[in-house]
């Protein structure tokens, strides 16, 4: 089992969305929990995501690898409380664009971020690999 994994983005080299530190909440129920930092040049964010449906952004990824020649419109993925929601796109030369948004839905502290970040259809089968190992899936 892998502890982490990052995805880099390839145009703004600082700017990079790290998972970390998975581990099962209630493991009959399938609730896990994860750490989520995002970072840039000028600022470095974490927040947790509790979750009960892994696969479906493990089939996000999948999707974005098979189709990496590029789709028509976007495709999405949200925990269950929102406060990790990954949107993304792809044109027909493979330049895969990921929206990312987090967010803390604390009552006294509540706070969100969104960016880009941009990957390249070469990375997309090593990051669906990592992911897979992260969130404990064999593929």
């Amino acid at each position: 089992m892998e502890n982490s994994f990052e995805i880099k983005c390839s145009k703004n080299f600082g700017r990079v969305i790290n998972f970390e530190n998975f581990e099962y909440v209630d493991r009959k129920n399938r609730i896990v929990k994860f750490k989520v930092t995002v970072k840039d040049v000028d600022f470095n964010v974490l927040g947790w995501v509790i979750y009960t449906e892994i696969e479906g952004l493990i089939e996000l990824f999948k999707f974005i690898s098979i189709n990496w020649k590029g789709w028509k419109g976007s495709k999405s993925w949200r925990s269950y409380k929102k406060e990790l929601y990954i949107r993304t796109t792809c044109d027909s030369l493979g330049h895969i664009k990921l929206v990312i948004k987090l967010r803390n839905r604390n009552h006294q502290k509540f706070w969100y971020i969104r960016l880009a970040i941009f990957i390249e259809a070469g990375q997309i089968d090593k990051l669906l690999n990592q992911l897979q190992k992260f969130f404990q899936v064999t593929a």
